[in-house]
């Protein structure tokens, strides 16, 4: 299978999307009417320069080993700068096609890469509301274990988009990138009544989110994620002169799988064969 041929494209009327299960079941692009909502790969070698991929067994960084509770587990760093343990093993995987459709496609993947052994399936299905993303993780491992999930969407053009959403509180970030501690939200990084994204370094999650966000682009294009309850933090990330931004919905607080404790921030302690779950579903529209 080439590169070119390796894709999936699914279409349901104004509605296209390209997979690629190679790259870690990333999404190549989104588009409605032919203009695109989610940030275009062109030529990608990694799913770090695709449009959208899921986050399993847990997102963002870790600072260096798994731990639950009295127990921890070293893990290698895979990505960044300086390198860390990020956003699981799941987006840098080739994922097995289960099913495809014109609509719609089905994954699954089977990772034993210590300390974690799992299942894991995406369903992509496009309809009349557009894009809607499902992500299940089931433990593979003679113990319980701690898991996370999230969806990892790129969207274009910063500079002309305005965010809305409530969130309760919002994470400080230290010096290592990690987060320090939960606070008010400050009136600059608050958009429940909907404001620009700031220019500067963006890297925090929002706690107790609403699960709703709404994107609008000075040139008309609108966007609506609807998020599980699951997924009550809203990781934003923007990176000062990109021309993408990133709000991920995951089920955990960033940081959170490297902390004992991590169960009270979203951490899933999971029996073996226990599973969780969860969907986004992304809504394009024009005027």
């Amino acid at each position: 299978m080439t590169k070119v041929d390796r894709l999936l494209h699914l279409a349901h009327g104004p509605f296209a999307c390209t997979l690629d299960p190679q790259m870690g079941g990333a999404l190549h692009n989104l588009t409605y009417a032919g203009r695109h909502f989610l940030r275009s790969a062109w030529r990608p070698v990694s799913a770090a320069e695709t449009a959208c991929f899921a986050m399993l067994p847990f997102c963002n960084r870790v600072s260096g080993e798994v731990r639950m509770n009295d127990k921890a587990w070293p893990i290698a760093p895979n990505f960044g700068t300086p390198p860390a343990p990020c956003h699981g093993d799941g987006w840098q995987s080739v994922w097995k096609i289960d099913e495809y459709s014109i609509h719609s496609a089905q994954l699954s993947l089977a990772s034993r890469h210590p300390p974690f052994a799992y299942n894991a399936s995406q369903t992509l299905n496009l309809s009349d509301e557009g894009l809607r993303m499902e992500l299940s993780i089931r433990n593979e491992a003679e113990e319980v274990m701690p898991f996370g999930l999230g969806f990892h969407p790129y969207f274009p053009d910063p500079d002309m988009a305005t965010l809305k959403f409530t969130a309760h509180r919002i994470w400080l970030e230290g010096p290592d990138r990690l987060p320090t501690e939960p606070v008010s939200v400050p009136p600059e990084l608050d958009h429940a009544s909907g404001g620009p994204i700031s220019p500067h370094w963006r890297n925090n999650s929002y706690d107790d989110w609403a699960g709703l966000v709404q994107i609008d682009w000075s040139d008309g294009r609108r966007l609506s994620m609807q998020a599980d309850a699951i997924l009550s933090f809203l990781h934003v990330y923007r990176p000062p002169g990109q021309r993408f931004f990133c709000l991920e919905p995951q089920t955990h607080v960033s940081g959170a799988m490297g902390w004992a404790h991590g169960a009270m921030h979203g951490i899933a302690q999971l029996a073996p064969g226990a599973t969780l779950q969860a969907a986004i579903t992304l809504s394009p529209s024009l005027p």
